[in-house]
């Protein structure tokens, strides 16, 4: 589909990717200029669209060296279109890993023209909100710089800052997690001290090769994550932060952190401070400097053996803490913040008796996972698959029939079970424990695993397709469990009622406990238990339907629709007046 009026714009190559889309060279046909050409996929059903704010917020902040301009823009039947000034490289691919940092020189150019960038997007009431490397353009000696990508800058908010409790509403920290300020983390209305706030952090960034919380942002799960990050960036402060380095770029974020939410920024003092230091400084001209910073590697390394053997007689208890929060949310991280909510009674669980039926080591974690059957006492509830426990040696004609643990077993009545199968956990590292008193021998270890470690008979658990167990063992097959252990002596033969040192009382082994942590953890990434429908998102809103009727070749490519852009991300009447009539439109790509 083409407009009667407007330019046309020939694609030439892909350069760019994006939430939604794609970022093209292109050439406006009529003029032979070359831009950077975005396109998203939008049915016309959506009637606030991303580039068509991005386009305006771009025209009302224009007049600035360091703010792209906007060409044109274009929407059609399945795609809108906006075509930018064609700009350098970006910041994010310069210095992608903590093992290289920026030259002083060059990160003083980057701060004093992106401080002046910000002072004037602030004047024309607009907060970017998502100020990060990879919205940082620079040129090949850093001396001129863009700051781009206004897909979620919005208007400042008027009155007094409102504040969304992000853990209840299950909402998400507006920005870029590693980037986004203290006040984002809390759910407080974003403005002008939390573009600075960010803009600390990438200069930070820049000049260190790395930040402290950088490698979390991918751990754990999404709320758990939200808070210890934000935790960290409390414990960091500027000072802390730039030492080692110019005092001026630690100064910066604490005066950000400081600021009250209609405070007018001296962006003046920063910029003449650093100006200053442009002149006198003795600076180095050398970029992407190899960095002194320790590069740690998350993943513990494996010990040399598994704490535990084959056949071995043990006790298992849940770590509820790391089992919610994931491993690698803790490990190697000496100021890993606890989260007070997880130590309390209600995450108590109980050492239960175990037999060690395999082991194998976890390349991705170099983690011990171990496979364990459960140990009872007493009389066995019907329709649970279990293995006697025997006191004596078996005749042969009885051999199969129980185990037979070495030395002699002395508790009567007791049983091997799995509900519904053997359970795989991961053995949390640095643990020593007690060689083993009671072991089984290798038949003895077949008899459990061909009788208890195989998945229930299917016909069965097809029966009991509506039993909520079944569906919560499904549910619960992605999520690892982290669990300390110890060997089973003597004096964890007697229980109390389940309210003792060791639990044989249950029947269900700790497929409750399982139960327990893994809706906390399902909950913690931001979704239901027990909510499937496509139809709701994380918070129970309904999703409108946005799809179209698009089914080119290339429809797998553009999977990722747009919808309603929120309303806050929307130009009040005076900014939309200066913004019109600043855009040309786009009449074709072709």
């Amino acid at each position: 589909m083409t407009t009667s009026t407007g330019s046309t714009y020939r694609l030439e190559v892909e350069i760019g990717v994006g939430s939604f889309g794609f970022v093209f060279k292109a050439e406006d046909i009529s003029t032979g200029r070359v831009v950077a050409l975005k396109k998203s996929r939008t049915s016309l059903k959506v009637q606030r669209t991303i580039l068509q704010h991005e386009a305006r917020v771009l025209a009302l902040v224009a007049g600035h060296p360091s703010i792209p301009t906007a060409f044109a823009y274009g929407r059609f039947e399945h795609f809108e279109y906006l075509a930018l000034e064609l700009l350098d490289e970006c910041l994010g691919s310069i210095v992608p890993t903590k093992n290289a940092r920026l030259s002083l020189r060059s990160v003083l150019n980057i701060a004093n023209q992106l401080l002046s960038a910000l002072e004037h997007i602030h004047k024309h009431r607009i907060i970017h909100r998502d100020i990060k490397p990879n919205n940082v353009m620079v040129n090949e000696d850093f001396s001129v710089i863009h700051l781009i990508d206004f897909g979620i800058a919005r208007p400042c908010p008027v009155g007094e800052p409102k504040t969304l409790d992000i853990f209840s509403e299950r909402s998400n920290v507006i920005g870029t997690l590693r980037w986004a300020s203290i006040n984002a983390h809390h759910g407080i209305d974003l403005g002008p001290r939390d573009d600075l706030e960010s803009l600390a952090y990438t200069l930070l960034f820049v000049l260190r090769g790395e930040l402290p919380w950088q490698d979390h942002c991918f751990r754990g799960t999404i709320f758990g994550r939200y808070a210890h990050i934000r935790e960290k960036k409390r414990a960091w402060t500027g000072s802390r932060l730039a030492e080692g380095h110019h005092p001026v770029f630690g100064q910066l974020l604490d005066y950000a952190r400081g600021l009250e939410f209609r405070e007018t920024i001296d962006y003046g003092r920063f910029r003449a401070q650093i100006q200053d230091l442009q002149k006198t400084a003795n600076l180095d001209d050398t970029d992407v400097e190899a960095s002194t910073e320790l590069v740690m590697n998350p993943n513990h390394k494996a010990t040399n053996k598994c704490p535990v053997e084959v056949g071995q007689l043990i006790l298992v208890q849940i770590v509820s803490r790391t089992s919610i929060e994931g491993y690698s949310m803790e490990a190697n991280d000496q100021s890993y913040w606890h989260d007070p909510a997880l130590s309390s009674e209600e995450w108590r669980t109980s050492a239960r008796p175990a037999i060690v039926i395999g082991f194998q080591l976890d390349l991705s974690t170099s983690l011990y996972k171990i496979h364990v059957v459960s140990l009872g006492h007493g009389v066995p509830a019907d329709g649970i698959l279990t293995v006697p426990v025997s006191m004596s040696p078996l005749s042969s004609d009885d051999a199969g029939t129980a185990i037979v643990p070495e030395p002699a077993w002395p508790k009567a009545e007791t049983y091997c079970y799995a509900f519904p199968r053997a359970t795989w956990f991961y053995c949390l590292p640095n643990q020593t424990i007690s060689p083993a008193h009671w072991m089984i021998d290798a038949k003895d270890v077949r008899v459990l695993e061909e009788k208890l470690a195989v998945p229930p008979d299917f016909l069965h658990w097809a029966e009991t397709k509506d039993d909520p167990d079944v569906r919560y063992d499904t549910r619960m097959k992605e999520i690892d469990f982290y669990v300390h252990v110890a060997t089973l002596g003597p004096s964890d033969l007697e229980s109390r009622d389940g309210d003792g040192p060791v639990d044989w009382s249950g029947e269900r082994g700790w497929f409750d406990e399982r139960v327990k942590i893994a809706r906390r953890r399902v909950w913690d990434n931001g979704r239901n238990w027990t909510t499937s429908s496509d139809d709701t998102n994380s918070r129970g809103i309904e999703i409108s339907d946005v799809t179209d009727s698009y089914d080119e070749w290339d429809r797998s490519l553009w999977e990722a629709r747009q919808r309603e852009r929120d309303q806050s991300l929307t130009l009040d009447q005076e900014q939309q007046q200066i913004a019109f009539g600043k855009l040309a439109d786009i009449a074709e790509v072709v």
